[in-house]
């Protein structure tokens, strides 16, 4: 139940009333990113996370052939772009509830493990981080995906362009 691939499906199947009127399926920091500037976009680790995204290098997009395994139209889906891309400017409406001003620039941002990464200034292969909280791992920048289904580690797209987040949860 924590993965949305999970969820999403959950929705269509059991709440077809619900489904039948989702406009986009967004992550929390994408519902921001929106509520700030009124387009609908993701980065590639939220992406990756939802198992909906074709990650090997060269692709990073919406995978064909998940969403047309699962019926899933990709309409429903996010624009992905980069972590660092600007998605648009604060709107009117926005600013003023932020006390911020109107036309400020609002990038698209990174999830939660991968900017954890980040913070803990872990950005070379050999620099690993820990992370230790409500969910714990540990974790380490790679240039090439890694999968060990056995020992429950994996590869996520990273915050940084062409990179992976190898974590241990």
């Amino acid at each position: 139940g924590r993965d949305p691939v999970s969820k999403i499906l959950w929705l269509k199947e059991c709440r077809p009333e619900l489904w039948n009127n989702t406009i986009k399926i967004l992550d929390a920091k994408d519902y921001l990113v929106y509520c700030c500037c009124k387009r609908f976009v993701t980065t590639p680790d939220c992406a990756h996370l939802t198992w909906l995204m074709d990650s090997r290098p060269g692709k990073i997009c919406w995978s064909e052939n998940l969403l047309t395994l699962l019926d899933i139209d990709h309409n429903v889906l996010p624009e992905i772009c980069r972590p660092d891309e600007i998605a648009g400017k604060l709107d009117k409406e926005s600013a003023n509830y932020l006390g911020l001003n109107a036309g400020t620039p609002v990038i698209s941002g990174a999830g939660d493990l991968v900017a954890s990464a980040l913070g803990a200034g872990s950005l070379l292969e050999t620099e690993p981080h820990i992370h230790i909280g409500s969910s714990s791992w540990l974790g380490v920048h790679l240039s090439n995906r890694k999968v060990d289904v056995i020992n429950g580690i994996g590869t996520i797209c990273s915050a940084e362009i062409n990179r992976y987040l190898l974590v241990a949860a």
